[in-house]
């Protein structure tokens, strides 16, 4: 290794031990332990949002709005948060991520503060490759590491199957895979898509949406997720998932998320389908689990995609930390020890296939 490697992974270990507690970490290489001190690597958390810029990429129906966190010449890291939330998700985490990263987290179109889609259209996973592509067209990336949870993580995984060129590495919290439709359920789910989008039309027609005060809010988001938030992370949601307004003389918050996200897109994709793309996965990639967070297809379709995934990518890893669905933004200070140093061990990979 260079001298200037050495001294970039001592300053980044330098960072780590005034922020934190001991923990150990499987070293991405040879399965020896690397020993990180990272004591209350929590302070992260009260760090000063005001570092992040906000972000308007234009496109064709208004724009998708997003954050950016650290140097703009920085090693690029694009974060896509899950179903119906928006990039608040990555709050707590980012400011644990070394300045030396440019990261940028966006609101997926019809979330936070993008634009939604015209009346009339529906929203599909299948599009989300081609929002991915214009925004890494408009911040003029060639290629970047993907950090993605639940749903973002999901697209992260089909892009990397996509444009394996654009991807050097993905992190994703909390979803094994896509979730697959079974076979038999793909013609009743097409039915159900139609169904519930024209009766949404009709229904919009005179619909005002209901005012929350700000605890109701907070409270129903909670529940929606099965208490995987906590009060503080679904306040940080609510932040760009939220916004307040007045009918009259009443005031309160509506949600700004787009209700058409949740009908079912119009055509599932089935299990052969999803091994298909997840076979050509061939980066680094790593997958943190939440040790309460749920297993969508059952706990033998994660066992059997964990075993493929590790016959099938040498890069591969898994770790299982204690925490919810949302680990990531209720407790970054577990989730940064395993996310930081992959990020390093990408950067390595990076610079040896550059190198072949």
């Amino acid at each position: 290794m260079s001298s200037a490697g050495i001294n970039g992974r001592a300053a980044q270990f330098l960072l780590l031990s005034r922020l934190g507690f001991s923990q150990r970490l499987r070293s991405h290489r040879f399965g020896a332990f690397k020993r990180i001190d990272v004591r209350n690597l929590a302070i992260g958390r009260e760090m000063d949002e005001g570092k992040a810029r906000e972000i308007y990429i234009p496109v064709p129906w208004g724009q998708i709005a997003g954050k950016g966190w650290g140097s703009e010449n920085g090693r690029p890291i694009l974060a896509l948060h899950g179903w119906l939330e928006n990039a608040g998700s990555f709050d707590t985490l980012v400011p644990l991520i070394p300045d030396s990263y440019h990261v940028v987290a966006v609101d997926m179109p019809g979330n936070g503060l993008s634009s939604h889609y015209p009346p009339g259209m529906t929203y599909s996973f299948a599009e989300g490759p081609l929002h991915i592509r214009r925004i890494l067209e408009y911040l003029g990336w060639s290629s970047c590491t993907f950090m993605g949870h639940s749903g973002g993580g999901a697209m992260s995984m089909l892009f990397a199957a996509m444009f394996p060129k654009m991807v050097e590495g993905i992190i994703v919290f909390d979803l094994v895979k896509p979730v697959s439709t079974p076979l038999d359920r793909i013609v009743s789910r097409a039915q159900q898509h139609v169904e519930e989008h024209l009766r949404f039309e009709n229904d919009l027609a005179n619909r005002v949406p209901p005012l929350y005060t700000e605890e109701e809010a907070v409270n129903r988001l909670i529940e929606a997720v099965d208490n995987s938030l906590t009060a503080e992370s679904a306040k940080i949601l609510l932040k760009r998932g939220a916004r307040k307004m007045h009918y009259g003389d009443k005031e309160g918050y509506v949600y700004t998320r787009d209700l058409r996200h949740r009908f079912p897109s119009a055509i599932g994709t089935v299990a052969d389908q999803h091994r298909k793309f997840l076979e050509r996965i061939k980066c680094p990639f790593l997958l943190v689990k939440g040790s309460t967070g749920p297993k969508y297809e059952g706990s033998l379709v994660h066992e059997e995609t964990l075993a493929f995934y590790r016959q099938n990518n040498p890069h591969f890893r898994y770790v299982e930390v204690e925490g919810s669905h949302h680990v990531h933004l209720n407790n970054p200070e577990k989730v940064a020890p395993h996310v930081i140093p992959f990020l390093e061990y990408i950067q390595e990979h990076k610079v040896m296939e550059a190198n072949l």
